[in-house]
């Protein structure tokens, strides 16, 4: 009998090791990792600002802390992106932006404003110089620029082709602006006298005329038959501004030298013919 009793003593702890093997066996462990992949965008551009497409991973090194990191994914963006085989090689041609550069919006504008009325030739020979070394490096893609004349002749709308602002520069020519002449009307009814001009004229002119005239009953009238823009008393020309300075130019003239000792002249002179 006790032969029997350590066989299944045996037999139970045999059953019981094996039975503990198969359990470890079916718990697989499990281990867990993490990758962080960084996006770096990148946009490359020559020292004229243009953008440089046709850039292969090969080109680029990335380090952190000045260890080499590795780049896993590498793709372009865009009009960056160039079919395989079209990498440029194509030399760049100065003042023209390569074939893939983005259009960049201006943000500086410059506006070349040129006395040729009294600018001699030689003078002007001198300025046009001047403005050439403004471009000849090409001009930055942000910018555009304009060509303006006193007389009016010869203008350029607001630009970044520097073929074309050269040519329109060496149209500028010196002129000689005519004063132009000025139509003045009188008419006498009586006491009743009218003077009047092509003149916004201001009333301190008005009031000097009135004041000196034979006739008993001088009136003036403004913007008759014509108008020349303003007629502004010595006071406003002297502080300059609009009336003074811009409109004339507007007009393609240059402004009074004395509008308002002219003007009234003018109109006392009518008023003797008209009374004598």
């Amino acid at each position: 009998m006790r032969c029997w009793s350590y066989f299944f003593l045996i037999a139970a702890m045999a059953a019981q090791t094996q039975t503990g093997e198969v359990t470890s066996h079916d718990e697989a462990l499990t281990f867990q990792s993490s990758v962080n992949m960084v996006r770096v965008p990148v946009v490359v551009r020559d020292k004229a600002g243009h953008t440089v497409g046709g850039l292969q991973k090969s080109d680029f090194r990335l380090t952190d802390l000045g260890k080499p990191q590795e780049i896993a994914q590498f793709s372009l963006e865009g009009s960056a992106a160039a079919k395989p085989g079209e990498r440029q090689t194509k030399p760049e041609i100065q003042g023209e932006p390569p074939a893939d550069a983005r259009p960049v919006a201006p943000t500086r504008f410059v506006a070349f404003v040129f006395d040729d009325v009294h600018l001699t030739t030689d003078e002007l020979a001198n300025v046009r110089v001047a403005a050439l070394k403004h471009v000849e490096q090409g001009l930055p893609p942000q910018e555009r620029v304009g060509i303006l004349t006193l007389s009016g002749n010869v203008s350029l709308e607001l630009t970044n082709d520097v073929a074309k602002f050269r040519e329109t520069l060496a149209k500028i020519r010196a002129v000689a602006l005519l004063e132009p002449e000025t139509e003045l009307q009188g008419f006498r009814l009586g006491p009743l006298e009218l003077l009047a001009g092509p003149f916004e004229t201001f009333q301190a002119l008005k009031n000097d005329t009135v004041a000196a005239a034979v006739a008993p009953l001088p009136l003036v009238l403004a913007m008759t038959n014509d108008w020349r823009g303003y007629a502004p008393d010595r006071s406003v020309a002297a502080r300059g501004g609009y009336a003074a300075d811009f409109v004339p130019i507007m007009l393609g003239t240059t402004p009074f030298q004395d509008i308002h000792g002219e003007l009234v002249a003018g109109f006392l002179e009518l008023d003797k013919a008209l009374n004598a």
